[in-house]
């Protein structure tokens, strides 16, 4: 997961005492694009047309949505289903980002559906409630190998 310039930006002036501190968005929308923009240099080509539309992942200091559980291990993943409204055109997805609106913006962190090493693709077919089971969105947050601590 990448985080967009700005996004990274205010977090390293926070923990570096640049910034008083850093606010989260008061939704977090997920949304799909067409390519892979961990490797298209951070460009995000959303899906557009055939009945597609983000989904909400949560609202700040709200009990609904629920649908993540509190992040373990540099990972969060979903408890419930993640559903996005039904397609009426088939399309295919490649990527997620994380937007703070429902509707238009940029995101502010995005990776390729899949892994680094083990990209992705999502077919969606006309008619197709596109959907995450439970536990299979999954964000891991890189970092140290397990063998190294953290300091």
């Amino acid at each position: 997961m990448i985080l967009s310039i700005s996004y990274a930006n205010d977090y390293l002036n926070f923990l570096f005492g640049k910034k008083e501190k850093l606010e989260a968005p008061s939704q977090v929308w997920a949304g799909l694009c067409a390519n892979n923009p961990e490797t298209d240099g951070g460009t995000f080509a959303e899906i557009s047309g055939f009945g597609y539309g983000r989904t909400l992942l949560s609202l700040a200091n709200a009990q609904y949505p629920a649908d993540l559980a509190s992040a373990s291990g540099r990972e969060i993943k979903n408890v419930r289903q993640l559903v996005f409204p039904k397609a009426t055109g088939a399309y295919t997805a490649r990527g997620v980002g994380f937007f703070s609106s429902e509707t238009g913006g940029t995101p502010f962190a995005y990776g390729a559906l899949g892994t680094p090493q083990n990209p992705l693709t999502l077919n969606v077919i006309a008619g197709a409630l596109p959907m995450f089971e439970i536990n299979g969105f999954r964000i891991y947050a890189p970092g140290a190998t397990e063998s190294q601590n953290d300091t």
